[in-house]
């Protein structure tokens, strides 16, 4: 059986074209209400926000190529959300692609627990530690 028959590919399209949808009210909608300091235009900026995560997971799906049974379209819904974030596709996907290649460290291996190595406990401090920056601030 391929992979991409388990991938739920009617969900994901209607995904990617609400993103894209989306992104029209971000570089549309979302000016003209500021613009206009309509009352909504606090939501609609609160909504444009939450949906950016959307828009990335749809990418990186694309870029490992599990986002619809085509290659080609793959590449298509990868290139249109590239474009929605400011990123070439193209380049964003090799350099993931090699990311995911060369970050083997513990380090990089964040969603990986092994209890007989580590402490539950010194885990999720580490993982506190990143996501709230400390990534940044040991790449110093």
């Amino acid at each position: 059986m391929r992979l991409w028959s388990l991938t739920p590919a009617r969900q994901n399209l209607l995904l990617t074209l609400l993103a894209l949808r989306l992104c029209l009210v971000e570089l549309v909608a979302v000016p003209v209400a500021v613009l206009c300091l309509h009352p909504a235009c606090g939501l609609m900026l609160l909504l444009t926000l939450l949906l950016i995560p959307l828009r990335w997971q749809l990418l990186h799906e694309a870029a490992h190529g599990h986002l619809l049974p085509s290659s080609r379209h793959n590449r298509l819904a990868g290139r249109l959300m590239g474009i929605t974030l400011g990123l070439p596709f193209d380049v964003w996907r090799q350099a993931h692609q090699l990311h995911h290649r060369y970050s083997r460290s513990r380090w990089h291996q964040v969603e990986v627990y092994d209890p007989a190595c580590e402490r539950y406990w010194m885990r999720q401090l580490l993982l506190i530690l990143r996501v709230s920056g400390g990534a940044y601030l040991l790449a110093w």
